[in-house]
């Protein structure tokens, strides 16, 4: 099973080379010595000019939902989040009241008029593409205990309509246990108007049945702040995980509690896309290399701009890191042969890390 390891301080192994450096691609040689650098300054600049406020107070809301089988979700009160003991789930589902083998697949659908986790009537709808597949856990809870998957690798498309205008967290779940392809965790991205969070994913791991804590990346994932726009929907992707099923199992969406200020004879830029991704302001790396070995020290400045943890790669190929000072609000994982880089909060930092690789002689004479 292929599983996600995040890489602890100090931690430091040596493997076979060539690799790629996220400024420059190398492939390495015995007593070659090179250094070299990349800068990336601010590239945007944006102007609001006679902006009106005219902000509206409103209660905070939530929206869950459970994607399954039947007439009525199992599922009440809270998971990662929730308003109380006795809270609403809405039940998505294709087949009612349980799949029957020889009947139709069911892919695609749409469960319109939502009920918010108080009982309150929506007008907000929730369609699903490409999920013909259901099937359970035994995880302990109802939420967790059914999910939706789709075939042969492909991705799940999830469209929420009808949100008011303002800011959400939206919390999503996608988690299977093991079969003969072993346990299935989805990776997600969600697009609102010209923004894009995301991908996150949870980590391939045990402790997200009912009976641990709801911890963030273990059970679910968190994307904060996400800006709706009135009129456009939010659509999330449902990506496999390494091990190649897309799972959805459930999703919450809550609002911040107040509606967003309304514009007035507004002149505005492009809506930077700095603002959903992490910014490499400046990257310097040194290396050289021995008859036995080959060692980068790399300097890099990096920053966040957004409440959301995002990610970007690092590193690709068979190389250890070796990361004895990250600074708080920052991890780096490793999956698959890439490394990743990990913001938790928005924030500039500068730190250095160490990249090891093992030289592999080839003898033409031998």
């Amino acid at each position: 099973m292929n599983t996600t390891t995040e890489i602890a301080p100090a931690s430091c192994f040596s493997q076979s080379i060539p690799f790629a450096l996220p400024a420059k691609g190398v492939l390495l040689t015995p007593a070659s010595h090179f250094w070299g650098w990349a800068r990336r300054g601010r590239d945007f600049v944006y102007i609001w000019l006679g902006v009106v406020l005219a902000s509206q107070s409103h209660a905070q809301t939530l929206l869950d939902v459970d994607f399954g089988v039947g007439s009525r979700s199992p599922k009440v009160g809270f998971a990662a989040t929730g308003q109380g003991t006795n809270g609403f789930w809405n039940l998505y589902r294709h087949y009612d009241p349980k799949f029957v083998p020889g009947r139709p697949l069911v892919a695609n659908g749409t469960l319109k008029d939502l009920k918010l986790a108080d009982g309150a009537e929506t007008k907000v709808s929730v369609s699903v593409n490409n999920a013909p597949g259901v099937w359970g856990n035994t995880s302990g809870d109802p939420m967790f205990d059914t999910y939706l998957f789709a075939p042969n690798g492909s991705n799940i498309t999830v469209t929420v309509k009808h949100l008011e205008a303002g800011r959400y967290h939206i919390y999503l779940y996608g988690h299977a246990d093991p079969d003969v392809t072993g346990e299935q965790n989805s990776s997600f991205s969600v697009h609102s108007a010209t923004n894009t969070y995301g991908p996150l994913a949870t980590l391939s791991a045990s402790g997200w049945k009912a009976t641990s804590p709801w911890q963030e990346r273990y059970q679910y994932v968190v994307f904060r702040d996400v800006q709706v726009v009135a009129g456009k929907p939010i659509v999330i992707d449902v990506v496999p995980g390494a091990n190649g099923v897309a799972v959805l199992n459930g999703m919450q969406i809550i609002s911040r509690g107040t509606s967003p200020p309304g514009l007035a004879s507004a002149v505005a830029a492009r809506p930077p896309a700095t603002l959903t991704n992490l910014i490499f302001r400046e990257i310097n790396y040194d290396g050289k290399v021995t008859d036995t070995e080959a060692r980068f020290i790399v300097d890099l400045q990096v920053e966040s701009l957004t409440t959301n943890e995002i990610s970007a790669p690092l590193f690709e190929g068979d190389v250890a890191v070796v990361a004895p000072e990250i600074p708080v609000g920052l991890r780096i994982v490793s999956a698959a042969r890439k490394y990743y880089l990990l913001a938790a909060a928005p924030g500039a930092h500068h730190f250095r890390l160490e990249l090891l690789a093992k030289i592999t002689k080839a003898e033409p004479w031998n």
